[in-house]
């Protein structure tokens, strides 16, 4: 998604007064099955691509407001091709004061990509799940809920790939043998709370707390995480088997469990030995409360 030269992280996405921190299901874009936005859901999209209100905050290149739907009655809708699945629910209760919509769409290039000239395993697929729910408190209060939840995985396991070029009177055929594979795994979880007080028809204040976590995001900690480097260069330089770090994973949550155990079960410590044991220097600003 680029605006203007704007990557995703200068371009702005709003669902209902909710920001979109990624709008897209994979890093590098290369393998773009769904987009955060499902068109079945949406109401009105508002689009600026500058000169956009100060109130969308501090984006360089545009802003995408959407509105997704407060369904007034109740539908089901379901389509299916070649591609994939697109499952939508919408309603509202008798009185009115809780409307819902949701969605789930699964998608899958697989037939696409097997057409090509390019013989292997190739499994690409995507499925997303929302959901939009409000609730009407009373009639200056709104609370609503937007989640979010993908799963993406796109294998590629090329195998062969063959060729035929050359004259009507010389004809070449190139064979082309792969090795080894390609695999892709994202998963986004979003989840926003939002309380909308609108007094009168000239204000209207909104309150908006959010979760947002990518399994992408863990993994690539993971990756720069010193205990699990040090565990990889022993492995690597057999100075342990991997039996042996695993038993001594199971003595370090052992030792763990036992210390927090002592520790919710002991008594709270005096004042003059709060610090014990954690400054070498003896004469640190913070030990000055100490009795000589």
């Amino acid at each position: 998604y680029s605006v203007r030269g704007g990557s995703f992280d200068e371009n702005l996405i709003y669902v209902n007064g909710i920001e979109i921190y990624k709008s897209f299901l994979t890093k590098t874009a290369e393998h773009e099955g769904l987009s955060f936005i499902n068109p079945n859901l949406i109401s009105s999209i508002d689009f600026y691509p500058g000169g956009f209100s100060a109130k969308y905050g501090d984006k360089l290149s545009s802003v995408l407001d959407i509105q997704y739907k407060e369904p007034k009655e109740n539908k089901t809708s379901f389509s299916i091709s070649s591609m994939g699945t697109n499952l939508t629910l919408e309603g509202n209760t008798k009185n009115y004061r809780l409307s819902y919509i949701l969605g789930h769409r699964y998608k899958s290039h697989q037939f696409l990509i097997n057409s090509l000239d390019v013989d292997g395993n190739f499994l690409p697929k995507m499925h997303d799940f929302q959901t939009y729910l409000t609730y009407q408190l009373n009639p200056e209060l709104q609370l609503s809920f937007l989640g979010y939840h993908s799963s993406n995985v796109y294998q590629m396991i090329p195998q062969t790939r063959e060729t035929q070029f050359g004259t009507i009177t010389e004809s070449l055929q190139l064979t082309i043998y792969f090795d080894g594979e390609e695999v892709d795994k994202f998963k986004t979880t979003l989840g926003a709370l939002s309380l909308k007080f609108k007094p009168n028809e000239q204000t209207d204040i909104k309150f908006t707390t959010s979760l947002y976590r990518t399994k992408e995001e863990v993994e690539e900690y993971r990756k720069i995480d010193p205990i699990s480097q040090v565990k990889e260069i022993i492995i690597q330089n057999n100075y342990a088997s991997p039996d042996d770090i695993l038993e001594i994973d199971a003595k370090i949550k052992q030792k763990v469990t036992e210390c927090e155990k002592f520790a919710d079960e002991s008594p709270y410590p005096e004042k003059n030995i709060m610090y014990d044991s954690v400054y070498e220097q003896e004469d640190y600003p913070f030990l000055k409360h100490k009795p000589e």
